[in-house]
């Protein structure tokens, strides 16, 4: 008697339970660092508002098992939101955080909104250290957080600037003029700094700038009267203080003595101003003249 066999097949129900094998599909996108006003040569101490821009990417990770994978419906991809765990100015003195009620005041990576610049004038690198989070994928369909891939951090594309001191610094509170013209002028120093901007190739920070000697009694000792003023033919008796030409590096009004501007950029120059009465005392202005550098200088003093 011929033996017969018969094959059959057994179908598992309930069917396996699906593990995932979650594998980086794509790093972590890339990123932007921006400042959200005011230009990129901020002063010593500048508020900045700072932003970080990588469009709509989220971090992609994807499951290579295939057969029964819930996530089959996103072509096995599983999408992460992202996080920012640390800035960072390469060690420039800077503070990183976010305003309130007007203050800058610290706050987690993730929170940062602000920057205020160091104290140093110099070139300085902003970056920003972004990771996923590999709990915040949803499953499409129980609705549930999955543990997926968990990439390696990166770091932002760099952002450069660069944090300008621009002063004028003079003889000193405690100078007077004392009679005799070496001793009434007053050299004053104006500087730019730093050298170089930012840009590739660096750009020389030198810049047109404006000196005024503003007339008023906040501004100006105004002493009426022989004794009080040494006065000169020509020259008004209650103005103490005058810029006399001509004097290197500088095209001074002929009219008034109260207004120079340079000739030509400069990252160093000194004016000197000179006072018509004993004792006297003025205000003297800095001012740079568009380009990279705009505004006031400081007082170094």
């Amino acid at each position: 008697m011929a033996a017969s066999f018969v094959a059959t097949s057994r179908a598992q129900y309930p069917p396996p339970a699906h593990t995932h094998n979650w594998v980086v599909d794509a790093p972590v996108p890339g990123h932007t660092c921006t400042f959200t006003q005011g230009s990129y040569y901020p002063r010593l101490l500048d508020l900045r508002g700072l932003t970080l821009w990588h469009g709509s990417s989220p971090d992609v990770d994807r499951c290579t098992n295939n057969i029964g994978c819930s996530f089959a419906v996103t072509g096995n991809f599983a999408f992460n939101s992202l996080t920012i765990t640390a800035w960072s100015d390469g060690g420039a003195g800077g503070t990183f955080g976010k305003l309130v009620g007007g203050a800058l005041v610290a706050c987690g990576p993730n929170e940062v909104t602000t920057y205020r610049t160091g104290t140093t004038p110099q070139v300085v690198t902003i970056t920003a250290t972004i990771d996923d989070i590999p709990t915040s994928a949803i499953d499409p369909v129980s609705g549930a957080a999955v543990t997926t891939a968990n990439d390696p951090t990166v770091n932002s594309d760099p952002m450069k600037f660069t944090n300008v001191d621009f002063t004028i610094d003079g003889p000193g509170a405690s100078w007077r003029p004392k009679g005799g013209v070496d001793k009434n002028i007053a050299a004053c120093t104006i500087q730019i700094r730093p050298l170089m901007d930012h840009q590739n190739p660096p750009v020389s920070m030198a810049s047109n700038v404006e000196i005024r000697i503003p007339v008023g009694p906040l501004t100006m000792s105004e002493q009426p009267g022989i004794c009080g003023n040494r006065t000169e033919a020509g020259l008004p008796t209650t103005k103490d203080f005058w810029m006399y030409g001509p004097q290197a590096d500088w095209n001074i009004a002929p009219n008034g003595n109260d207004y120079a501007i340079t000739a030509g950029q400069h990252t160093d120059l000194v004016i000197n101003v000179t006072s018509l009465d004993y004792g006297g005392w003025c205000v003297v202005n800095a001012n740079g003249l568009g380009g990279n550098l705009s505004g006031s200088a400081r007082n170094k003093a």
